[in-house]
């Protein structure tokens, strides 16, 4: 169903598929078409995280899809609150954006603003249903043969992906949006992203694809562990456009990954760029950096 900046110099980092290749520089017509992603897990499941949700759609990407912006990014979001959707669904009455609403538990859910640039030709809330449960069963028989006892909540947290078909109207190109937050528990992360990267592949047959979200697995280049090895190979064909290394005080496990396009600039906003009433800064306004990525279509 359908649901009526200024920060510091961008850390970039070369855009690279999960090769060795280089993606081809962008034409400058090109260039002129290209939009923006941002990814932000605004933790409203984090209890040590006390910004008002309400007060989220005041941070200036926000104010740019809200106030129909023609740079405006698509901004795909995780852990959302009830005040903070209530409050974008009430903005949303204007006819200036699209906000489309997923709930994954009482008191949130994942959201994707849509500029006015983009239409939504169909759009789909897919949760990871009978992946979970098997997922979580596995996890609990681990537990009792002698494993680590897997935290309860995240066995039964109703997570999964919001899956948006979406035409340019500036270039007339279709492309699919997926947004998505997996949980960290072992045992429930490799079905859940599994199931995420099945219906991206699925949805490049049709063109361009975007996936975005909250992965719960640090980026290879800043963590080796080979717990994460099976969910990275899920996404070892898409392009990660993201900022290259660790982000300052975090551990980067927020991603926006792509098929059909090409990257040309990547930030996180971090320190005195993001800031809200009672939140001075990036760090505290959530425990995730929101990270922006400008792409174009290849």
């Amino acid at each position: 169903m359908l649901d009526g900046v200024s920060s510091r110099p961008s850390l970039q980092r070369p855009v690279r598929p999960a090769g060795t290749g280089v993606a081809p520089r962008p034409t400058s017509s090109a260039a002129a078409e290209a939009f923006r992603v941002i990814t932000f897990n605004t933790a409203c499941g984090n209890s040590k995280i006390t910004t008002d949700q309400a007060d989220f759609p005041k941070l200036p990407f926000y104010q740019k899809v809200l106030q129909g912006a023609p740079d405006a990014p698509i901004l795909c979001l995780q852990e959302v609150g009830n005040a903070q959707k209530d409050a974008v669904e009430k903005l949303a009455g204007n006819g200036q954006f699209r906000a489309v609403y997923m709930r994954t538990g009482v008191d949130q859910g994942n959201m994707v603003l849509v500029p006015k640039r983009f239409e939504v030709l169909d759009y789909d809330a897919d949760r990871f249903g009978m992946a979970q449960v098997t997922a979580a069963v596995k996890s609990v028989w681990d537990w009792f043969k002698g494993g680590v006892k897997p935290n309860v909540g995240q066995l039964v947290e109703p997570r999964g992906f919001q899956e948006l078909r979406l035409k340019d109207t500036l270039t007339g190109k279709s492309f699919t949006v997926i947004n998505t937050h997996v949980s960290y528990q072992q045992g429930m992360q490799e079905p859940q992203a599994r199931r995420v990267f099945a219906a991206a592949n699925e949805a490049a047959k049709q063109g361009g694809v975007i996936v975005a979200g909250d992965l719960n697995v640090p980026t290879a280049d800043t963590n080796s562990d080979p717990r994460f090895d099976a969910v990275r190979a899920l996404y070892r064909d898409y392009l990660d456009v993201g900022p290259k290394g660790k982000p300052p005080g975090k551990t980067n496990i927020d991603y926006v990954l792509v098929k059909g396009f090409q990257g040309l600039d990547s930030k996180w906003y971090t320190g005195d760029s993001l800031s809200l009433p009672g939140s001075p800064n990036a760090q505290t306004v959530s425990d995730h950096y929101a990270e922006e990525d400008t792409i174009v279509f290849s």
